[in-house]
């Protein structure tokens, strides 16, 4: 134990002890302890939880009034219902997931002439689920049908809808394989964080710079399925030809988790040619899984990946912040059936169809 290290006594309940002790011993997840298991577990808490959006008024971070938001779908004129009017909020057996299926408009306007930079970087952080994002896409495409939008005005309706269907997701009787409202906001005690945390890692962020360029992070822009342009004194937001291609293959997409190779192999193949960063840290699963390697391994491969974008550092939270990007690439090949949900002695596996996109699809210099 180093200088900047303390013991913490924490009550826990003996069952959770048990679980915990349980899942160690039999090398689940790969912690080599229980005090590895617990401080992951605290570190991803805490990086959920202290997470608040940036730029947003005090008066904003009131909790979320559904009824007040709903005004907004008429605001930007689409006629393309929204999750609130779309979705009944009735009991759903675990099998009716049929609600989740996307269903993109019509092809529609593309924003020409976008500016963006578009920051060119695996998507560290907490994404760890792509279906809440192409979800948005779906919601986006919907709200600029006719052309580019106020970029506040598409997001003060796509967040507010992303609350309600994260609502009808909670309702789900389970378990299943994989969380259903992973990545939607659900946390109506921080709702300011849960709304921030959700556009920032589930659509992505958009900064003016003082030279008036616009910068972007984030899966959609990553993907290249949405794009910014300044108009009128406000920055709007449109979709791309890619992203109109992207969301007409994968109409069809549901939770019905993991989803099936129909749509992981063009949206994997999109991501590959589109967003070459973040695909190279789906490789970086694929390689740990077909080498049988642990979560320790996997870990010190993303701070390689880390300091291959950020350069020499030797910053000591970088370990810290490799556990977060493992854990959610690892999520997102899962989601795509590309490695096994559970871990084998302690090691990741690749699924058949992991195998054969890995081999297929070759590998990044």
């Amino acid at each position: 134990m180093d200088g900047n290290e303390r013991i913490v006594r924490v009550r826990m309940p003996l069952e959770l002890i048990r679980q915990v002790d349980s899942l160690v011993r039999e090398k689940g997840g790969g912690f080599a302890s229980i005090n590895d298991l617990i401080l992951e577990a605290t570190r991803l808490l805490v990086t959920d939880l202290s997470y608040e959006s940036y730029g947003q008024p005090a008066e904003d971070r009131a909790i979320h009034d559904h009824s007040s938001q709903r005004a907004g779908v008429s605001k930007i004129g689409t006629s393309y219902p929204s999750a609130a009017e779309s979705l009944e909020f009735a009991s759903t057996s675990q099998a009716d997931l049929g609600f989740t299926i996307l269903k993109p408009p019509p092809r529609g306007e593309v924003l020409e002439g976008g500016g963006a930079v578009i920051k060119e970087e695996p998507l560290f952080g907490l994404h760890n689920r792509d279906y809440p994002s192409i979800w948005a896409a779906v919601r986006i495409a919907a709200s600029t049908l006719d052309g580019h939008r106020s970029l506040d005005d598409v997001l003060d309706v796509v967040t507010d809808e992303a609350w309600d269907f994260a609502a009808k997701l909670s309702m789900v009787p389970g378990p299943h394989p994989l969380k259903l409202t992973a990545l939607f906001p659900t946390n109506t005690k921080k709702p300011q964080s849960a709304k921030g945390a959700f556009r920032a890692f589930a659509i992505g962020s958009v900064q003016g710079t003082e030279e008036g360029r616009i910068e972007t992070e984030g899966p959609l822009f990553a993907w290249r399925l949405c794009q910014v342009v300044w108009s009128q004194d406000r920055i709007r937001i449109g979709m791309t030809t890619e992203g109109w291609d992207l969301l007409a293959v994968l109409q069809g997409l549901s939770l019905d988790l993991p989803h099936k190779r129909e749509f992981a192999e063009p949206f994997l193949r999109h991501i590959q040619e589109y967003a070459p960063a973040d695909w190279l840290g789906f490789e970086v699963v694929l390689r740990t899984a077909a080498e049988c390697e642990n979560r320790s391994q996997l870990v010190d491969r993303f701070l390689d990946l880390q300091r291959s974008f950020l350069g020499p550092n030797e910053d000591k939270r970088l370990e810290n912040i490799a556990a977060t990007n493992a854990a959610g690439y690892v999520a997102r090949a899962r989601e795509w059936g590309l490695v096994e949900l559970k871990q084998v002695a302690g090691e990741y596996r690749l699924t058949e169809i992991g195998n054969e996109i890995m081999s297929s699809f070759g590998r990044s210099e």
